[in-house]
């Protein structure tokens, strides 16, 4: 049996589904303060876990328009 592959490839880059605002920010060339902000105002599909926010990486890369769905 094939293991199905959760992680995301983007521009180069392997990504995982659920990213840290930091690499959020490295990609969209924003802060990571700034992708806090859109994760705490509901603008990006975002879970708080603790106290850091994991952002969903294939989400944020259609909502940008930087992969095609």
């Amino acid at each position: 049996m094939s293991e199905i592959s959760t992680d995301i490839y983007f521009d180069g880059q392997r990504l995982r589904p659920l990213e840290s605002t930091a690499t959020i920010a490295k990609i969209s060339g924003r802060t990571a303060r700034g992708i806090r902000k859109m994760c705490e105002r509901g603008d990006l599909k975002a879970t708080k876990m603790g106290k850091v926010w994991a952002v969903n990486t294939k989400a944020f890369l259609l909502q940008f328009g930087l992969i095609d769905g």
